[in-house]
């Protein structure tokens, strides 16, 4: 019975599996790498993908190269196919859940050469140039934004706490003594000056109020008792606080009321 075409076609290809993967039960494994770039969500930007593929078949390590060029074609154009797919699900800046969906993806390996070849891919995913900038400047405005509001919070924090300690410090101006407390606490050196200004000032006032009362005692025999006071009131009050006494009434006029 003479040779069919079917049977010729199958002779020629096992005489080529022959010739490529023999001797059967040697089995030789190499990694050859390829990068691509598939786009993210909305398309904007892409990303670049490193692909890994350890490609295993049996026979020479010469011949395995050969069956591997005649494969690759194929396996980089399913490969793409299937990443760019998958990749327009995910934010520009999500790689991690990228990398993770594309790897489950590739999971199992690929047959090439009726079975006798096969590849198993892994990936790595990254932003490329363009992407990478892009992000690098949202980082960067984040950044900056949120050491301006650190900033903005202490300086409102710091004016609040100055302005606490002003008040109280203010509060106490009324006392005859702040100002040369102020000096004191400013420069201690000076409170050798300060206490000799203290003690004049209290004998200048001293004096002066032993004048007023004299000059009061001496009116009173001329004044009513109500001209009396009039008169008087600045003095009394200059008096009163000199010895440390209040000098508003509880009506908070401030004056004495006959």
């Amino acid at each position: 019975m003479g040779q069919t075409p079917v049977d010729a076609a199958r002779r020629l290809l096992n005489w080529r599996l022959t010739r490529t993967l023999a001797p059967i039960g040697v089995i030789h494994t190499t990694q050859r790498d390829f990068t691509i770039h598939t786009p993210c969500r909305g398309d904007g930007f892409t990303f670049e993908v490193s692909v890994v593929g350890v490609w295993t078949g049996q026979g020479s390590q010469p011949h395995l190269l050969q069956a591997i060029g005649r494969a690759e074609f194929e396996h980089h154009k399913y490969v793409e196919k299937q990443l760019r797919q998958l990749s327009r699900g995910f934010e520009p800046d999500a790689f991690a859940a990228a990398e993770q969906r594309m790897n489950d993806e590739l999971a199992l390996p690929l047959t090439y050469e009726m079975g006798l070849l096969s590849c198993r891919s892994r990936v790595r995913v990254g932003p490329d140039d363009s992407l990478r900038t892009h992000l690098q400047q949202q980082w960067s405005d984040r950044s900056n934004e949120g050491a301006q509001h650190a900033r903005a919070k202490r300086h409102i924090e710091h004016l609040a706490e100055l302005r606490e300690l002003w008040g109280r410090f203010l509060k106490q101006m009324d006392d005859p003594l702040a100002a040369q407390a102020v000096r004191l606490a400013n420069d201690p050196r000076l409170v050798g000056d300060i206490a000799t200004e203290v003690a004049e000032k209290n004998q200048r006032t001293a004096t002066e109020l032993r004048e007023i009362v004299d000059q009061a005692i001496a009116d009173h025999e001329r004044f009513d008792l109500y001209d009396f006071v009039i008169s008087y009131d600045s003095a009394l009050q200059k008096l009163m606080r000199h010895v440390g006494m209040p000098t508003t009434t509880e009506n908070g006029a401030g004056q004495i009321v006959a």
